[in-house]
């Protein structure tokens, strides 16, 4: 007897070892991963971002930390904001500060805001930190390598376009 069956793409789901908190001190973080992969990859990032998940690069994690829900994923549904008075304040105070969308291109402005905010959340021992740095075109892929569509925005007080 034949028994034709409808199998999808299996995810599998791995914990990372515990590692220092960049966020808390004196706290572990650990995390849940998988990959984005697969024809089916789009949906599943949608599916786990409303489960609470980040991505970064081609994967999606979520913090799964013994004892502490301190990282919570914030979602705002734009549509439906309306900013309080003290963020109208802070509008205002900020009005020399211009957002204009751009290219998803991989930048040298761009890698280096990356690289000090790396540095700063996610320090790592002194021999892995001496490795060289990315070339051109691993920058490139770094800002490539996603399953979702991805829109840069440029953010500063220089003068627009």
């Amino acid at each position: 007897m034949f028994i034709r069956q409808n199998i999808q793409t299996l995810r599998f789901f791995r914990t990372t070892p515990a590692m220092r908190c960049p966020y808390l001190p004196h706290r572990l973080e650990t995390k849940l991963v998988t990959e984005l992969s697969g024809p089916d990859a789009i949906s599943q990032h949608d599916t786990l971002t409303d489960a609470g998940f980040r991505r970064s690069h081609h994967f999606v994690y979520k913090p799964l930390c013994d004892g502490c829900r301190a990282c919570v994923p914030v979602r705002i549904r734009v549509r439906d904001f309306e900013p309080s008075r003290a963020q109208r304040r802070i509008l205002r105070r900020n009005e020399h500060v211009h957002a204009v969308e751009t290219q998803p291109l991989a930048t040298g402005e761009q890698y280096a805001l990356f690289s000090r905010y790396v540095l700063t959340r996610h320090p790592q021992p002194k021999a892995a930190s001496s490795a060289p740095a990315w070339s051109t075109g691993c920058r490139a892929a770094f800002r490539r390598s996603t399953a979702s569509s991805t829109r840069s925005i440029r953010v500063g007080d220089w003068a627009p376009i």
